[in-house]
């Protein structure tokens, strides 16, 4: 696709994002499951770039073996570390 109205990059840079960051943005925990289709992890990683290129903190994890839906043994501690790290105790 091109450029023009019709074409898709034209519709998805607008409302993507990854537009939009900047060194203001807030910090980011990324979770990903290593089967997932419907977020693929190869759509994560150009993000988590952007984040860490605008100085913006960045917590990235992948549960391996997981679709969409990840474990709470997974998604908990890493829940429970980001905030420490990012707001305290």
């Amino acid at each position: 696709f091109d450029k023009t109205k019709e074409g898709i990059d034209y519709w998805l840079t607008p409302v993507s994002p990854i537009t939009y960051i900047d060194k203001k943005s807030a910090p980011h925990l990324m979770l990903y499951g290593s089967t997932d289709d419907l977020v693929p992890l190869v759509q994560g990683k150009p993000y988590q770039k952007k984040l860490q290129d605008n100085g913006v903190f960045c917590d990235f994890y992948v549960e391996e073996g997981a679709w969409h839906i990840l474990s709470f043994e997974f998604v908990n501690p890493k829940i429970e570390a980001f905030l420490k790290k990012t707001i305290g105790e």
